[in-house]
């Protein structure tokens, strides 16, 4: 189960959606499959709250040796899924901000899936979507580069 938790070869790009704008594309590399976490522009501005509420839980946490299982928010994805925050001790040491990706009002279906941030990730990820809020991320066209 703890593996479930360990670091994975993660890589983020920008990516831009025929009529939806830009969004954060994270794949992450599960040793044999990818998953990717979609976070469009539109939603950083309740996704940069929930991660500063996981950093103030974590630190909370870690200093009275608590563990806790507890949402934190849920806010609309790109196309018909939502985000989910969620705040998840892996025990009194370490705390993950975890991220369902999920259709069908976020009930656990089949699709679902769950991205887990320990404390420096969640910092590096609140910073590339405020990059991208704002308008500090560009794209790169290596078409240009590479003729």
């Amino acid at each position: 189960m703890s593996d479930q938790y360990s670091s994975r070869p993660t890589f983020v790009s920008l990516v831009e959606r025929y009529q939806t704008g830009m969004m954060l594309s994270i794949k992450v590399d599960m040793f044999g499959t990818d998953s990717h976490l979609y976070i469009p522009e539109q939603a950083v501005p309740n996704l940069v709250p929930f991660i500063d509420k996981y950093l103030e839980w974590e630190e909370l946490a870690r200093s009275r040796g608590d563990q806790l299982d507890k949402e934190i928010g849920t806010t609309q994805g790109w196309g018909a899924f939502k985000l989910k925050a969620h705040f998840f001790s892996g025990n009194v040491d370490r705390h993950f901000l975890a991220i369902r990706q999920c259709a069908l009002g976020c009930f656990g279906g089949e699709g679902d899936e769950e991205f887990y941030f320990n404390r420096e990730e969640a910092e590096v990820l609140r910073g590339l979507m405020v990059d991208l809020r704002d308008g500090n991320l560009k794209m790169l066209n290596t078409d240009e580069v590479y003729n």
